[in-house]
């Protein structure tokens, strides 16, 4: 359990710091959904946890624009409130709730993705960011959060941003079988998307961490 726990910690770390330091990382992979943002000190996890994770956030199917990654999280989400509040586009508040969680402000994510309901009431990335700002709060969160997901993979087994983010609140919880099953699914429902490609990664690294797991037994 502990090397599965490693091997996946340090494969998902790496995504999140391709994805959310442009700086000096060279060119930036498109086919790459954004992921939880910065990592955080010690002992101050959102998730309660010495995991070694990114901050528990809604997963998007495409990371924010150069200039958006670029400028400091604060500022990001100033910028994003901006151009959410003259837009009109449930989109911008789903970046603006994302960046919130990367933030550590679980109460304006919440806003955000209730203001996208607000625009579209069956936007599904909007109920499933809800359910990753109550993971964000801790463990009773995240098994409230599972449960919800559950019903909603249910009720639209063919959303790939609902199989992906119950996958990555899976790691979370340290269910291997039910990640491994939920990234599954989504590579099976397209593999070329960026949301495909980033759970074939991490189906990767679950499996370096079992294989690692029975060497070591």
């Amino acid at each position: 359990m502990v090397a599965i726990w490693i091997a996946v910690s340090i494969g998902a770390v790496g995504v999140a710091t391709l994805l959310d330091d442009p700086v000096g990382a060279g060119p930036r992979d498109s086919a790459r959904p954004i992921i939880a943002g910065p990592i955080v000190e010690q002992g101050n996890e959102l998730t309660g946890r010495d995991d070694g994770l990114p901050p528990i956030g809604l997963v998007l199917g495409q990371p924010l624009s150069a200039d958006l990654l670029n400028l400091p999280v604060d500022q990001r989400a100033v910028e994003l409130q901006r151009i959410a509040a003259t837009s009109g586009d449930p989109q911008r508040l789903l970046e603006l709730g994302t960046v919130h969680q990367q933030r550590g402000d679980t109460g304006a994510a919440r806003e955000a993705y209730r203001d996208a309901l607000r625009l579209d009431a069956e936007n599904t990335a909007a109920r499933v960011g809800l359910q990753m700002a109550d993971a964000a709060t801790g463990t009773e969160g995240q098994e409230a959060a599972a449960e919800a997901l559950e019903q909603l993979a249910k009720e639209l087994p063919d959303s790939q941003i609902v199989h992906f983010n119950r996958g990555w609140l899976n790691i979370y919880r340290r269910e291997f079988d039910g990640a491994l099953a939920s990234l599954r699914r989504v590579q099976e429902l397209d593999a070329t998307t960026p949301l495909g490609r980033t759970a074939a990664e991490l189906v990767d690294r679950i499996a370096e961490g079992q294989a690692a797991a029975v060497g070591g037994g």
